[in-house]
């Protein structure tokens, strides 16, 4: 497998980045959001701000990669190699692209440079008398050379078939270069003794996101190390490529070399991470209650929130576990630290929190209940969710629209609902003294969350009263 960087020329390069700065606004726009870019794709069906996110980030790295296919060393290396590979004698040379209109480009581009080799085309738009045409010339020999757009592959039988040449490729062109390969591998025939040695040639664009197919996968298990090359080609059509020491970039360690690593047991301490920032995604609010990404309560945090503020240098935050060893990853902000770093680990996994029953919440007796005692009532919203604020000593807040009002703690008219605000907010300075959200559920039981508790905090029999 040879593998050849091509280079961006000034002018691509400043649209590529260009394009990489807007995917990379977009990305933080959906981490702020709360979403990782990865989860984009699968969330562009939603509604509202979030899906409107999703769908410009997945519209710009489209756009990035469409812009990727059609850099123009693609075509000027892929005919250099062709043209090489014709000097020899009985090549057949495969070539494949991701799109159409570059794969027609390539294929006159070729025959111009290739005038006493007959170049033929083969993709879904043509029609199907020339597509069995341009097969049928490349199965006899009469044209020796095939560009096709990424679906032919395992449908094609030519045995005679050496070269392989991938112009562009989506980010599976490892599972393509598996496929195609198995097309050049097939033997000439019973009457010839030698074995085929098939040769794939692998086009990526230097110094851009297209170098991730080396970051992702480990192409040395393919064939071997020894049987993969890399280089480079500079913009002068005069000058060959330079060879490299090897790829671009290199996959990184797996968890389970990580947990060898760290002598297969979480570290104490926060221990920088050398893995990939993968895992089961999960948030802790700043009273120590970790959500999974369906915002369901943790039952057994084990520490999550410690974790977390031992990296991040402040309590609250995004935090990832690892599938099968539960290691607890955490990003730095680059206020503490920066880069993936590893906390510490889970015991066991965690676990969703059971709410009760109907039959348990009707006997909930809270004349027995302290302000933070657990609550073993519903977990229901019914008579509102609102948000306790430290200002003015303490006030219960509601956004109406974009207005924020709050709940009266006096009043001649109805004085049992202001002594439910002030009941409340006596119970919440006793307690908590700090902003947090609260909801009523509907039994009219005012409860909070804290290290994946339900927490009591009042009653309320009919809510409060809101200004007019």
């Amino acid at each position: 497998i040879e593998h050849h960087g091509v280079t961006l020329t000034d002018e691509e390069r400043r649209e590529y980045e260009v394009l990489s700065r807007m995917v990379e606004d977009l990305a933080e726009n959906l981490r702020q959001a709360g979403v990782e870019s990865s989860r984009a794709f699968s969330m562009q069906r939603q509604e509202g701000d979030l899906g409107d996110l999703a769908r410009s980030y997945v519209a710009a790295t489209s756009r990035r990669k469409d812009f990727l296919y059609k850099v123009k060393e693609r075509s000027r290396v892929a005919a250099r190699i062709v043209g090489e590979a014709m000097g020899e004698s009985t090549r057949r040379v495969l070539l494949f692209h991701e799109r159409v209109a570059e794969a027609t480009e390539l294929h006159d581009r070729l025959q111009e440079l290739l005038p006493d080799v007959s170049v033929v085309l083969e993709h879904s738009q043509l029609a199907d008398g020339e597509r069995k045409q341009a097969l049928a010339g490349f199965r006899s020999g009469e044209s020796p050379v095939l560009v096709s757009v990424k679906s032919l592959i395992e449908g094609i039988d030519v045995p005679e078939a050496d070269v392989g040449v991938s112009v562009a490729s989506s980010s599976s062109v490892r599972q393509r270069i598996q496929a195609l390969g198995r097309v050049l591998r097939r033997s000439f025939g019973e009457e010839v003794g030698d074995p085929k040695v098939a040769e794939m040639h692998v086009l990526y664009v230097a110094g851009t996101v297209d170098e991730l197919i080396y970051a992702k996968e480990d192409w040395g298990d393919l064939t071997g190390d020894a049987e993969n090359t890399y280089w480079v080609w500079p913009l002068d059509p005069d000058v060959g490529p330079v060879q490299q020491d090897g790829p671009p970039d290199t996959p990184r360690p797996t968890e389970d070399q990580e947990w060898e690593r760290l002598g297969e047991q979480p570290p104490s301490e926060p221990v920088e991470w050398q893995g990939a920032f993968a895992g089961q995604e999960y948030s802790v609010d700043t009273r120590g209650t970790v959500r999974n990404i369906s915002k369901s309560v943790i039952a057994n945090p084990q520490g999550a929130a410690d974790m977390v503020a031992a990296v991040r240098g402040r309590p609250g935050g995004k935090f990832k576990v690892t599938p099968v060893h539960r290691l607890v990853l955490i990003a730095g902000d680059g206020r503490v630290r920066s880069g993936i770093w590893v906390a510490g680990g889970l015991a066991e996994p965690f676990r969703v929190r059971d709410e009760p029953d109907a039959a348990t919440a009707a006997e909930v007796d809270v004349s027995t209940l302290r302000p933070g005692d657990p609550y073993p009532g519903p977990g229901d919203d019914e008579g509102g969710r609102f948000r306790i604020s430290s200002r003015r000593g303490g006030v219960i807040e509601r956004k109406i629209g974009r207005e924020t009002v709050y709940a009266l703690t006096s009043s001649d008219d109805s004085p049992l609902l202001a002594e439910n605000a002030t009941r409340l907010l006596e119970a919440w300075k006793t307690q908590v003294g700090q902003g947090i959200t609260v909801t009523v559920n509907s039994l009219g039981h005012v409860t909070y969350e804290a290290a994946g508790e339900r927490r009591y905090l009042a009653d309320v029999p009919g809510g409060f009263l809101w200004p007019e």
